[in-house]
């Protein structure tokens, strides 16, 4: 399930920055179910450079780890 999160991830790095935007934009709506403060932590996040860089590495070596645990 690692590649194709990375293909996802890979194929819309263009678009993270309008995410973060997004994300900001519902914060209302979405700051009734989930917490105001990860949201705006998370969108900040996306707007970042690197951001889904970072995500695609994380997974991997969660991948490599998972691994050598089987």
């Amino acid at each position: 399930m690692t590649l194709p999160a990375q293909m996802l991830f890979e194929s819309s790095a263009p678009l993270h920055f309008l995410g973060g935007q997004a994300l900001r934009f519902f914060e209302p709506v979405l700051a009734a179910v989930l917490d105001p403060v990860g949201i705006r932590d998370f969108a900040s996040f996306l707007e970042q450079r690197g951001a889904l860089e970072y995500i695609c590495h994380r997974l991997e070596d969660l991948n490599v780890i998972g691994e050598t645990k089987d």
